[in-house]
């Protein structure tokens, strides 16, 4: 810390955190001060690479010996009600498992993503 002789404090620090520089500083003035804080969240992934719940994994098996999905058939599959086959087609979707090829409503087919 040093202090200057117009009444200015000012601190910095780093801490090396997986090999990122992370900086802090705090400004003190006559009747105002400046905080500038690190954005932590720059270097988190978007989406965090995980296992696909057991319900998942029933439908990609499903998936891997017929050609779509639907909200109903997700339903006789896993002996669950429209709401939460619904649900799963969602969370599905926002992983990334599965995409809705058509655009329309009438198209309520769902198939496997094609992975990179």
């Amino acid at each position: 810390m040093r202090e200057d002789n117009n009444t200015e404090y000012k601190r910095e620090y780093t801490a090396d955190i997986k090999y990122e520089q992370i900086r802090e500083m705090i400004k003190l003035t006559d009747g105002a001060f400046s905080l500038t804080l690190p954005n932590v969240n720059h270097a988190r992934p978007l989406r965090a690479v995980h296992r696909p719940k057991p319900q998942h994994r029933m439908i990609l098996e499903y998936l891997r010996d017929n050609a779509f999905v639907t909200n109903e058939i997700v339903q006789e599959v896993l002996s669950v009600k429209q709401t939460r086959a619904y649900r799963i087609i969602r969370e599905m979707v926002d992983d990334g498992l599965i995409v809705k090829p058509g655009a329309g409503k009438e198209d309520k087919k769902y198939v496997l993503a094609a992975r990179p």
